[in-house]
């Protein structure tokens, strides 16, 4: 997904309360499919295709959530500080296998799977442990392509053919995550800035996003939900209102979190989903279901912070690692 803290990524810059607030009703999106189709797919059908429901949750999908983080990805290594291009491409790196191997090694211990064959698929940036973490080495791929885009300083028509020729190979996923590059290059223009001014600009692009993922889910629509994602970012980016109530601390905190949720959740809703259902037996099914759905999201997002700690402090004695290797003079 996106980065953990600023000092340990590679130099990106300053957080954004508000986005680490959008990541993490992205993130939920994600968990709460997931969750439904596992305990309850006529609850997703109906949700989906049954008025009055369809109307405000067609599209609204576990894909719309991963596109909406692609931009994110795109969005902020695009503006990464790291002027070194070797530093950079290590330290992400490490980062993505890092992040695999935590899930990897959780998932074999669950399973009682414990072998090498972890750490060859960290390496990797596979997902034959967690089959949900088959994004990540798209995300890596494209903050990398992001990265050499600001790098480079090249313009929006040479992302756009960058876009073209990924779509091409099929490489979709990494072609929305170039979407943010050209979020951030748009939010540059003064012209447009004066025209994302306007709140009636802001709520047409919210409805263009609303209509644009009432469809069906495949290849071509995921673009679309990535251009939607887009819009959504571009209209918090531009609305003060937004910004002020998406920044709400109790919202944005555990947004900084991410990574440890997302990768997290499906362990935690196997495990502990059947005992909360069981505490909640004795309720009408609907009611336990979404009590059991929401006990596990709060208990996921406070184990999430110890989580994303130890990351933290891992990632950082990584990059100091990294520095001094890099930094450290060739041998004469």
């Amino acid at each position: 997904m996106s980065e953990i803290p600023t000092s340990t990524n590679g130099g990106r810059g300053g957080r954004k309360p508000y986005i680490d607030t959008l990541k993490l009703v992205a993130v939920f999106i994600v968990y709460a499919c997931h969750f439904i189709r596992q305990y309850h797919g006529d609850y997703f059908l109906k949700l989906y295709y049954e008025r009055p429901w369809s109307f405000l949750f067609h599209g609204v999908t576990g894909t719309l959530g991963v596109a909406f983080f692609c931009v994110c990805v795109g969005y902020f290594a695009f503006q990464s500080r790291n002027r070194n291009p070797l530093s950079y491409l290590v330290r992400r790196y490490a980062y993505f296998v890092l992040c695999g191997f935590a899930i990897n090694l959780t998932v074999a211990l669950l399973n009682n799977d414990l072998s090498y064959h972890v750490v060859g698929v960290s390496v990797r940036l596979g997902y034959q442990y967690f089959p949900e973490y088959w994004c990540m080495f798209h995300f890596f791929v494209a903050s990398i392509l992001s990265y050499f885009n600001a790098f480079y300083k090249v313009d929006g028509a040479f992302i756009i053919l960058e876009m073209i020729l990924l779509c091409s190979f099929g490489k979709i996923w990494m072609a929305i995550c170039l979407l943010g590059n050209l979020a951030v290059l748009a939010q540059k223009r003064e012209t447009f800035s004066k025209i994302m001014g306007h709140r009636a600009v802001r709520l047409l692009l919210l409805l263009v996003a609303f209509v644009i993922i009432k469809r069906e889910e495949n290849d071509t629509t995921y673009l679309l939900y990535g251009f939607a994602s887009f819009l959504l970012l571009l209209v918090v980016e531009n609305s003060k209102l937004l910004k002020r109530l998406l920044g709400f601390r109790l919202f944005s905190a555990p947004g900084r979190n991410e990574i440890a949720i997302y990768l997290f959740h499906t362990v935690f809703y196997m495990q502990f989903g059947p005992l909360f259902f069981k505490l909640f037996g004795n309720l009408a099914y609907g009611l336990a279901f979404v009590l059991t759905l929401a006990s596990c999201w709060l208990l996921l997002l406070l184990v999430s912070f110890p989580v994303n700690f130890v990351l933290e402090k891992i990632m950082a004695a990584v990059t100091k690692r990294i520095n001094a290797l890099l930094d450290s003079p060739a041998p004469s």
